[in-house]
């Protein structure tokens, strides 16, 4: 029988992710999910419709795009999702259509797209700036909080300590998110080869984009990461990754750990930096 129409949803986008992650262009798990959450909202939304595959113009984008406000609890549609959208739809239609061999593709999603310029210039650095850095007095104080948290941060669970110490390696080593998340135990550098010593380097491994590189480490930022490998070996945590999610030894994801920090900045006292 040939294929319903949620299949042809489901194979598009199947067959231009195939396609990305043998390109290497996407090898990041919550990405993929992010992907494929999108596109299966829209899908489902078009076949509930009766609309194909090859039904989708602007009207029938922007229809959706309208039926998102509200959802999870967001009064007004954000832009950078339409965005990200957008862009995805343009993506794989383009690729459907080259597999199809068809004389042209579907390029509705970026007409749409560069209609609206709050739509289009939404991922662009300079209409939704981010903080590149703290500021030497936010710096400062960030280090202070870290060193020397509030009673109930420091005596609490493993994880206020875990949450620290990969703040710290942001700000103390120059790591990013996803180098924090990359980071295994075989890539402490220490000062000698006994209990106790002070870590000076970090190595952090290939991912992504990313080669790898080995990134000098702050004195106090050491110290921190010291106590933490400490604890981490007194809790016997599973597993090769410097900040595990549980106790049973998991990778953190992506969500969790920008929370994790945000957390940390609001505790310290500098809740605007959560950018």
């Amino acid at each position: 029988p040939p294929p319903s129409p949620m299949e042809r949803f489901e194979d598009a986008f199947a067959q231009w992710l195939a396609t990305r992650q043998g390109a290497a262009l996407l090898r990041e798990d919550s990405s993929v999910s992010v992907y494929a959450a999108m596109w299966t909202a829209l899908a489902q939304w078009c076949v509930a419709r009766g609309l194909a595959l090859e039904q989708i113009d602007q009207g029938v984008l922007l229809a959706y795009l309208d039926s998102r406000v509200g959802i999870d609890g967001e009064a007004a549609l954000s832009a950078r999702y339409a965005w990200r959208l957008l862009t995805l739809v343009d993506s794989v239609l383009v690729h459907h259509a080259s597999g199809q061999r068809s004389a042209g593709a579907n390029r509705s999603a970026l007409a749409l797209l560069h209609s609206r310029p709050e739509w289009r210039y939404a991922n662009a650095a300079d209409r939704t700036p981010l903080p590149e850095c703290l500021s030497g007095a936010d710096a400062a104080r960030l280090v202070a909080w870290l060193m020397r948290p509030p009673a109930t941060a420091a005596s609490g669970e493993w994880q206020h300590l875990r949450n620290r110490t990969a703040t710290a390696l942001q700000l103390g080593a120059g790591l990013t998110p996803a180098d924090v998340r990359a980071m295994q135990l075989a890539g402490v550098r220490c000062s000698a080869a006994r209990a106790g010593a002070l870590p000076y380097a970090l190595r952090i491994p290939a991912h992504g984009a990313c080669e790898e590189r080995e990134a000098p480490l702050a004195r106090w930022a050491g110290r921190l990461l010291r106590e933490w490998l400490d604890r981490r070996a007194s809790l016997a945590l599973p597993g090769p990754w410097l900040f595990p999610s549980t106790r049973t030894g998991k990778p953190w994801s992506k969500v969790a750990q920008y929370t994790a920090a945000r957390q940390v900045l609001e505790a310290a006292g500098l809740p605007e930096a959560a950018g």
